[in-house]
């Protein structure tokens, strides 16, 4: 049994059926005021916002310019580091292809690596070949690889510190520092 308030007030005779309908009118467009308002109060806080002061679009201008600096420094490095991953994927594969099998060696080369003697063990063939010169040693991760001279220089172009130094450099330095003092013939130890 809800009747509204307009269906009361018409039964007690309070307001006639005319003045029911223009009260019902006028709220309702009174609504719609209250709707468009409500739509338009975004508008204009947008407004506001796009007429801020200059400062304001300044900083903001500014935080953008460094941010975007900001982005391409992450992405230079990003790219070095991509470009030393593949660098270094390249030099594995190249050592993996062109090692010199030694899994039947039996003698041992010792050599100098980074100011410790250490040693690998090759084939009689190899160790003359590495005497020579036409063979190198490389850093194969962990492991110590043999190469032919021409991949090592390849590799050195690449990655200088792959390629362990040959210690006939070093031992020519060294004569050549003596070579004013030559040693005697009939010197006995």
């Amino acid at each position: 049994m809800s009747n509204s308030l307009r269906d009361q007030m018409l039964k007690s005779g309070l307001v006639d059926e005319k003045k029911a309908k223009e009260v019902e009118q006028s709220e309702r467009q009174e609504h719609r005021k209250k709707k468009r308002k409500a739509k338009q109060k975004p508008k204009e806080e947008r407004k506001a916002a796009v007429s801020e002061p200059p400062d304001s679009r300044k900083a903001a201008a500014d935080a953008l310019r460094a941010r975007a600096e900001k982005d391409r420094e992450l992405g230079r490095a990003r790219q070095i580091k991509e470009e030393r991953r593949a660098l270094k994927m390249q030099v594995r594969d190249i050592i993996e292809r062109r090692r010199q099998p030694r899994k039947d060696g039996e003698v041992a080369y010792n050599f100098v690596d980074d100011g410790k003697v250490k040693h690998i063990y090759v084939t009689a063939k190899l160790r003359d070949a590495l005497g020579a010169g036409r063979m190198d040693i490389v850093r194969s991760g962990k492991t110590h690889e043999v190469v032919e001279a021409e991949v090592a220089e390849k590799l050195r172009a690449l990655d200088p510190k792959v390629v362990v130094p040959r210690r006939d450099n070093r031992i020519a330095e060294e004569e050549a520092a003596y070579a004013d003092h030559p040693i005697p013939d009939d010197l006995d130890w």
